[in-house]
């Protein structure tokens, strides 16, 4: 499980890099209304409620799927974070007290596949 916990980390590490690289030169374009889209999630996020995380800043990968946040919960009571979180805590983004970033425990695939099935069924149904 540790290794193949490691190669979707690096998988996931070297797209964003690669991303990144690609923003930086200008060969992605960005999009307006996704920077306005993003700015209104990290208010959302600022706000709290149901969307409060374990990692600063929030992670985004939740209040998208779900529409709200588990993951500083979940962390509290010994359970896994999405994958999003794991990957803050390796960094050093973690939020709560007394959490060492090792031991913190990212969702199964039945986790993904349980927050995917509720983002699809949060959106507007096609007429």
């Amino acid at each position: 499980m540790k290794r193949s916990l490691w190669i979707l980390l690096g998988a996931v590490a070297m797209v964003m890099l690669v991303a990144a690289v690609l923003i930086a030169q200008g060969e992605i374009p960005k999009s307006p209304d996704l920077d306005h889209a993003r700015a209104d999630l990290r208010k959302a996020k600022a706000q709290g409620g149901p969307i409060s995380c374990c990692i600063k800043p929030g992670c985004d990968m939740c209040p998208l799927a779900a529409n709200m946040c588990p993951c500083a919960k979940n962390l509290a009571g010994g359970k896994p974070v999405c994958g999003e979180c794991k990957m803050g805590w390796m960094v050093g983004h973690g939020q709560l007290q007394g959490i060492k970033p090792e031991d913190v425990k990212m969702g199964d695939m039945e986790m993904g596949k349980k927050m995917r099935q509720m983002r699809v069924m949060m959106e507007p149904k096609e007429k």
